[in-house]
């Protein structure tokens, strides 16, 4: 184990606690950066998931609906000519609402712990990793079900629905964010040491 030098007297310099961390952690803090961002970037396009019905009745039906949006497009199969094509708000419906609040929530939990896992390199506190951990973790398993829910019930919804990008990018966000927490947590059981 380092051994922490102390500057004026009791308190230690914020460059010496920085330099203290563990590398394992640093690590897990930018395994978790990128999962925050996948997360993120899931989270607000409206990809997550593709209808596209084919041609009937001389239009080619598509759409894709996103957590907060859905958008449609339907064009003549003779001429290629879009007859309509707008985006709407996803309807109201228990799952949808469900959905959203799960990954709401989840959201705001994930950037919460990434927040609290940022602290902690100026100030070492199980509390605080414990916390961050939990809530990391909390935020992911959320949306995961929102996701799962969504993605479902779109599909049990609409024929010919697949999931998208969107939906993939969310879930990648929270298996790394899960990954990094847990390098996270494990660096808490080293006590900050450096591992070299």
């Amino acid at each position: 184990m380092k051994l922490k030098t102390l500057s004026t007297g009791t308190q230690e310099s914020t460059l010496q606690r920085i330099k203290d961390t563990s590398k394992i952690w640093r690590v897990g803090v930018i395994i978790t950066l990128t999962g925050v961002v996948m997360y993120i970037i899931g989270f607000s396009t409206n990809w997550w998931v593709t209808v596209h019905r084919g041609s009937q009745h001389d239009v080619d039906y598509t759409a894709h609906y996103g957590l907060w949006e859905k958008c449609v497009k339907i064009v003549s199969v003779y001429n290629g000519t879009i007859i309509k094509d707008y985006c709407k708000a996803v309807d109201n419906k228990a799952y949808a609402v469900a959905a959203q609040v799960l990954c709401t929530v989840g959201l705001i939990s994930c950037v919460c712990g990434f927040l609290l896992s940022l602290l902690l390199m100026l100030r070492h506190n199980i509390v605080l990793t414990t916390a961050s951990g939990c809530l990391l973790i909390l935020g992911a398993m959320m949306t995961t079900v929102g996701a799962a829910v969504y993605a479902g019930n779109v599909g049990h919804e609409e024929a010919k629905a697949s999931p998208d990008f969107s939906v993939f990018f969310t879930l990648s966000g929270c298996m790394v964010l899960i990954v990094g927490t847990g390098l996270q947590l494990l660096s808490a059981r080293t006590d900050y040491s450096s591992i070299d």
